[in-house]
């Protein structure tokens, strides 16, 4: 059967099966077919509060930059545990990673608090109710004790004799990205970008 054979009976699928093939359409990059089974999938209308675009927005971004602050702290936690395990040379350079990524950890963590300010959004209490708090205020909480710092960062790069991967990470700079990526989302979500 042909691809357009097939397309005429997607307006007969039920919604678990359109979004199986949804998937398997995006998971093989077949763009045609995915637009194909969106444009026949009958349309449903709802109502709900005027914050739901905002909240939804707000949740992408909260998800994608603490699972971006999750894996810091596994990278920061396996440096610490090489470093554990070294002596020496070896040892001093395990440091220096674990120092670094307990820098970002801390520059995350307030540039998600500025993020917040700016954007009138609580600033506490997630933490502790999602997925991985207490490995997020553990692996801060560490890092503060090292309080490293940018100069810190940029002398350890020196010092290994290699160049930062790019600008050094600040709280600023996360929380510019992060209003970015929130006004993108949440434009898409208001039915600009759709």
């Amino acid at each position: 059967m042909t691809a357009d054979r097939l397309a005429r009976h997607y307006p007969a699928l039920q919604p678990d099966e359109r979004l199986a093939l949804m998937l398997a359409a995006a998971a093989r990059g077949d763009d045609l077919d995915h637009e194909r089974l969106v444009a026949a999938a009958p349309r449903v209308t709802f109502t709900t509060l005027h914050t739901f675009p905002r909240a939804l927005a707000f949740r992408e971004v909260l998800d994608r930059f603490r699972a971006e602050r999750l894996a810091l702290a596994a990278r920061y936690f396996h440096a610490r545990s090489l470093a554990a395990d070294a002596a020496g040379r070896v040892r001093e350079r395990f440091d220096g990673v674990a120092r670094v990524y307990g820098y970002l950890l801390l520059a995350y963590r307030d540039g998600w608090a500025r993020f917040c300010d700016e954007h009138l959004l609580p600033t506490g209490g997630l933490d502790e109710h999602l997925v991985g708090g207490d490995v997020l205020v553990a692996a801060e909480g560490e890092a503060e004790e090292e309080a490293a710092t940018g100069a810190a960062v940029e002398g350890f790069f020196w010092r290994a004799g290699e160049t930062a991967p790019g600008p050094l990470r600040t709280a600023a700079s996360i929380a510019a990205e992060l209003s970015e990526t929130f006004a993108a989302r949440l434009a898409w979500w208001e039915g600009e970008g759709r």
